[in-house]
């Protein structure tokens, strides 16, 4: 069986990696970095500068 701990590093470095790449405003999100179809109802809710701190805050709990 794989375990997550395994593989959380990378999976957490690729995310950081595609929400910092995209050129919309730190308030925003869309389709390229945080939005998916499933789920719209929250897209009022996401916000890229709120993605950066957590997978920030994880990515240095992973390290250290």
């Amino acid at each position: 069986m794989i375990q997550v701990g395994e593989h959380l590093a990378p999976a957490v470095g690729a995310a950081l990696a595609r929400v910092d790449a995209c050129e919309r405003g730190l308030e925003n999100s869309c389709y390229t970095c945080l939005r998916t179809y499933r789920d719209e109802r929250f897209h009022e809710l996401l916000s890229r500068r709120e993605a950066v701190a957590l997978l920030d805050a994880l990515a240095g709990r992973i390290a250290g």
